[in-house]
């Protein structure tokens, strides 16, 4: 299990819609040089398309703004950051939804969060200096590659 980085890449964006199919386009040939497996690395984009999604709907409310992402490569694992200048997030008050409500309902949105957590093995959130990061970590699967 290596501490260093093999790869480090860092990219920015402008904080709008119109954005995401860059954002996935550029995730996707950053995954493709990882060990994870085409699931894990599946499972990978559509994290970072949600969290970047919350980041454009609920940081900057649909205002200017960007996003960064710095992606780290190693060995055995990927590590995304997603970097914002928006609102802060309670990341501690985020509950687990009660998925049988939202069936009953028929609300749609609220699950991104969850999501993410179901996808990726590590989440976590810190907001200092006017600046937010959502750190994610998905390990490779010891069968892949």
């Amino acid at each position: 299990m290596g501490r260093k980085a093999i790869k480090e890449i860092f990219m920015t964006f402008p904080a709008a819609d119109d954005q995401l199919e860059d954002i996935r386009s550029s995730v996707r040939n950053v995954l493709s040089e990882s060990a994870l497996s085409p699931k894990a690395a599946n499972s990978v984009l559509l994290a970072i398309e949600e969290a970047c999604t919350n980041v454009i709907r609920h940081a900057y409310l649909y205002g200017p703004g960007s996003i960064r992402i710095r992606a780290r490569l190693y060995p055995d694992k990927v590590v995304f950051s997603i970097y914002d200048r928006g609102r802060k997030f309670d990341f501690n008050r985020s509950e687990v939804p009660d998925l049988d409500r939202y069936i009953r309902t028929g609300r749609k949105g609220g699950l991104g969060l969850y999501l993410i957590r179901k996808m990726m093995d590590t989440v976590e959130y810190f907001s200092r200096d006017g600046e937010n990061e959502l750190r994610m970590e998905k390990v490779a699967d010891k069968t892949s590659h």
